[in-house]
């Protein structure tokens, strides 16, 4: 699926995904100001992709990079990690369950996240049916 979206502020997404075919895993931002990839976006999962089993706990998780192009210059931040990425998500929310509201996402980025996507789901015509 090849897709397009402008908004207000003249942006324009296009997206590539698919999950009977092999597409590459990455991310690429195009601003004014230069490019940010991310040549692996779904890392530090890699292990824990073709785990059947638990993985021990000293399992080495791969490091993740950003690239980030500006003025003709590339600078990369490697991000090193110890723990699968879903890990980190699961901590987060332990952390702040009692305030019901963890600082990295809050209620209306998640709200606004399930928006956009239910307007995609429209616009392609995809719809869920109810069991029953």
């Amino acid at each position: 699926m090849l897709y397009g979206l402008s908004a207000e502020q003249d942006m324009i997404a296009q997206i590539s995904t698919g999950v009977a075919c092999n597409l590459p895993g990455e991310i690429t931002v195009f601003g004014s100001e230069g490019i940010l990839s991310l040549p692996q976006p779904w890392l530090p999962s890699s292990p824990c992709r073709t785990a059947k089993d638990a993985l021990p706990l000293d399992t080495a998780f791969p490091s993740s990079e950003i690239h980030l192009q500006r003025k003709g210059q590339t600078e990369t931040i490697v991000v090193d990690v110890d723990r699968d990425l879903f890990t980190y998500e699961a901590d987060m929310v332990a952390k702040h369950i009692d305030a019901r509201q963890a600082p990295v996402v809050s209620w209306d980025d998640s709200l606004g996240n399930m928006k956009v996507l239910e307007k995609w789901r429209a616009e392609i015509g995809l719809k869920y049916e109810q069991d029953g």
